[in-house]
């Protein structure tokens, strides 16, 4: 009896590994073609953008996609026509109810935006946005080329970027070969140097 109790339990706990090696398998295969589907995603033709992240503004402007740009944060003021578009508030404090007017069909934000409540606001009304990396050199290739492919600018990404990759070879070549120590200051009181902020 307790023989055929324990075969009875082996081959139910085969069963349901069996089951959930199965569940699993299917669970990574959905998981792989969610994102392959959102990689071959076609790049849409007349979007209406709402930028968040001044460096993007500029992107855009300069990948040829200022005309889809249809609001942005108040600290974009570059190229000096983005300051005719509305503002729908700064980087940490946004108007989610001012975006949804402008019926957006995408927002793009920052990488520490993307993974705050601005998302989560977002994605409630299912608003489509793009979050940006920008940690490295090497994100902000990425992320120029990834709004390029988006947005079908390939060709003048192409362009930009074979640029920018002179500028910074050129200013590899003149740099000098022991790296200096430097301090960034982002901010600081006028008046004095009691409240200095360094990045």
């Amino acid at each position: 009896m307790k023989k055929q109790f324990r075969s009875t339990l082996i081959l139910f706990s085969l069963l349901v590994a069996s089951l959930l090696a199965v569940y699993l398998v299917q669970t990574h295969q959905r998981r792989d073609r969610a994102h392959a589907a959102a990689q071959k995603q076609p790049p849409v033709n007349h979007p209406r953008i709402v930028s968040l992240v001044p460096s993007v503004t500029e992107t855009l402007f300069m990948l040829g996609l200022g005309d889809h740009v249809v609001a942005r944060s108040s600290f974009c003021d570059f190229p000096d026509v983005v300051t005719n578009l509305p503002t729908v508030g700064s980087l940490g404090d946004v108007n989610i109810e001012a975006i949804a007017r402008l019926k957006p069909d995408f927002v793009i934000l920052s990488d520490a935006q993307a993974q705050s409540k601005i998302h989560a606001a977002l994605a409630k009304l299912k608003i489509s946005h793009i979050g940006v990396p920008a940690n490295s050199l090497e994100d902000i290739y990425q992320s120029v080329w990834d709004l390029a492919q988006r947005f079908d600018a390939c060709e003048n990404a192409t362009i930009w970027l074979s640029q920018i990759n002179a500028i910074t070879a050129k200013a590899k070549a003149a740099a000098p070969k022991k790296a200096p120590r430097i301090l960034v200051c982002a901010g600081r009181d006028s008046a004095s140097l009691d409240s200095v902020y360094i990045s």
